[in-house]
């Protein structure tokens, strides 16, 4: 069976969060799982990671539909 949290824990996580911390830090000032205050946060507000720059997107434009390859 499920362990739901007591109205106060949901309170404090949601007043947390719109101060502006993260689930992490909500996690660590409260004792409760980051997963668990990621659920009693919606998805939707959830706040999304940092992005991984080493991830290539594809061409910039139609004029570069392949990447660039030095040839001699």
């Amino acid at each position: 069976m499920l362990r739901q949290l007591k109205m106060t824990q949901n309170n404090t996580i949601r007043a947390l969060y719109e101060v502006g911390h993260s689930n992490r830090e909500i996690s660590r000032l409260t004792g409760i799982h980051r997963e668990t205050v990621g659920q009693y946060v919606s998805p939707a507000e959830s706040k999304p990671g940092k992005s991984d720059n080493r991830i290539c997107s594809g061409p910039t434009n139609a004029c570069e539909p392949f990447p660039r390859a030095d040839y001699q």
